[in-house]
């Protein structure tokens, strides 16, 4: 091995020991600052039902959860990858949140390791150090450390894919080899549909990215792509089918103007640091103008995974009915830093050492700015709200003592109360008239009504709906925060 060849290696090592300590340390801060308790949420309880079906051998579908279709908050079932990955965890601590938000965390800190394995290329270390910085302790992320959902994982494996797909391939490796690096990158793409659905759109990435390179169909992407579509049909067979979202979904132009407008709202809280507005919108605009610069440049060169992927990701958060705060956009965060600090590389790359020092300094130093101001904002204290307040325990112990198995609930948070109690809920129906809410808890054979007194759509839809029909309902618990109802169905004229 020639001096020179040896040199870069030992660079090359020296660098990757640096951003796994940084790393490392951003992921004591993650762990250090977890809160207790959860908040009300609703997927993490199908998550963490759905592992414990796992673990203890029991049917994967069955989570006691009641889907409305008058009041379609979420599918009948969500995709096995992440609950699979919990299994383990419910299999040896038991529902112990901790260790699950632990693992949550690691799949984060492994996701922005991958991501400088994919940016180096593109970028000199002095500006990927700042950008590991950046996306790792962008606030939007840490806030969501306490939350036992898919988001990280999936976030991982979209990079895992892509870090695949986009990674030089050696020629002179065997068929043999060439052949299960193939399924490999299949595996890992099918990884982030069974985590997310709206993984699928890595398999066009995937084929249009081998296109761009190579300018035709290959065999690796058809065995990648064969692959992934493999082990989808054998997650339908066995768990989970993505047509569940198809209930969901409804094409609608006044839903692509909100997304749009929500989407920009969340682009600006981005770059927000609570304190001072123009600051805030500035670096938005300088970022924003990096970025797009960046990534138009790039796809008049060369078209790759990279520029590919966040084209065909857009489409579906754009088109898709339900706005879920900043979540969905979690996979578009580190390459939105990356084309901005590769515009901000490209622009200052001819110009004078001193000029490119004032630049890099001043952009980094506005964004971590912005970064510590949110921080000072932000709630480090134990989760208040949620399945750890002293009032939802109470509840929880007294439905599971003092009800049939059979029973049948009406909560606002179905999912959370069919896992923590094991009874069968529902959310209550969104309909035109009374005689229509009576007919859906006849249909479910609905025995209890639960009114939490601190959920806006509780105080607006089901508060009115229990105060007018009082006399046939029968009140056997409250507490400060909820007000739990027997249907007295005796008594009804809809009990037909």
């Amino acid at each position: 091995m020639g001096k020179g060849k040896k040199a870069k290696l030992e660079l090359e090592k020296r660098n990757v020991i640096i951003v796994i300590a940084i790393i490392f340390a951003v992921g004591l801060f993650y762990f250090f600052t977890l809160r207790e308790g959860h908040n009300w949420g609703g997927d993490f309880a199908m998550y963490i039902h759905h592992a414990k079906n796992i673990a203890e051998g029991l049917n994967y579908r069955e989570t006691g959860y009641i889907f409305n279709p008058l009041n379609p908050i979420a599918p009948k079932t969500f995709p096995p990858v992440f609950p699979l990955l919990l299994s383990p965890i419910y299999l040896i601590f038991g529902l112990n949140l901790a260790v699950m938000k632990v693992e949550v965390v690691l799949f984060f800190l492994a996701s922005v390791f991958l991501m400088f394995q994919i940016f180096k290329d593109d970028l000199p270390f002095k500006y990927i150090i700042p950008l590991i910085i950046l996306i790792s302790l962008h606030p939007f992320f840490w806030s969501f450390r306490n939350n036992v959902i898919s988001d990280f994982p999936f976030l991982f494996f979209v990079y895992l894919s892509i870090f695949l797909i986009h990674r030089k391939r050696p020629k002179d490796k065997s068929k043999k080899f060439q052949f299960l690096n193939a399924v490999l990158t299949g595996f890992a793409v099918y990884l982030a549909c069974g985590t997310r659905s709206i993984g699928i759109v890595l398999i066009p990435t995937l084929i249009l990215s081998e296109i761009s390179r190579y300018r035709k169909i290959t065999k690796f992407s058809v065995i990648s792509t064969l692959t992934t579509i493999l082990f989808l049909l054998l997650q339908t067979i066995f768990f989970y089918s993505a047509r569940g979202n198809l209930e969901f979904f409804f094409l609608s132009k006044k839903v692509v103007l909100f997304n749009i407008s929500m989407y920009s709202k969340i682009a600006f809280l981005f770059w927000n640091n609570g304190y001072i507005q123009p600051l805030s919108l500035g670096l938005l605009i300088l970022m924003c103008i990096l970025a797009a610069a960046s990534y138009i440049t790039r796809t008049r060169k060369k078209i790759t995974a990279l520029e590919i992927f966040p084209f065909f990701y857009s489409i579906p958060i754009i088109v898709w009915p339900y706005f879920d705060g900043p979540r969905f956009i979690f996979p578009l965060i580190p390459l939105f830093l990356f084309y901005a600090f590769t515009g901000l590389y490209r622009i200052i790359l001819n110009r004078k050492k001193k000029i490119e020092k004032i630049a890099f300094i001043t952009v980094f130093s506005l964004c971590f700015l912005t970064y510590f101001l949110q921080y000072t904002k932000m709630d480090f204290g134990k989760i208040h709200e949620g399945i750890a307040k002293k009032e939802s325990v109470e509840l929880f112990n007294y439905i599971k003592k003092s009800s049939e198995k059979d029973d049948v609930f009406i909560f606002v948070k179905p999912r959370v109360l069919s896992f923590y109690t094991e009874r069968k809920t529902a959310i209550y129906p969104i309909v035109k008239n009374d005689t229509e809410f009576w007919k859906y808890l006849l249909q479910i054979k609905a025995s209890y009504l639960i009114v939490n007194k601190n959920f806006p759509n509780d105080l607006r839809i089901l508060l009115p709906f229990v105060l007018k029909f009082k006399s046939y309902l029968s009140n056997v618990f409250s507490n400060d925060d909820f007000i739990l109802l027997k249907i007295q169905w005796n008594l009804l004229p809809y009990n037909k």
